[in-house]
């Protein structure tokens, strides 16, 4: 229940980054605005998982932990 109150402080594409478009989508909402524009709950999984969803919107599988967070 906690993790909902912050739905709208972060990219609303990180809801479909396990796929390749929705993880590409994701990352350039991110990196579109500056770091500091974003809410702490988005920094912290952009930090703990950019690079997982890099491999996706590169066309790799999701990782456990990036199924698991969306």
């Amino acid at each position: 229940m906690t993790r909902f109150k912050y739905l709208s402080s972060i990219p609303l594409a990180f809801f479909n980054a396990d796929d390749r478009d929705g993880a590409a989508d994701c990352l350039e909402q991110f990196r579109s605005v500056p770091r500091d524009a974003h809410g702490s709950f988005s920094v912290l999984l952009f930090d703990e998982l950019c690079a997982d969803m890099q491999v996706v919107a590169d066309g790799g599988e999701a990782s456990d932990a990036l199924r698991r967070e969306v």
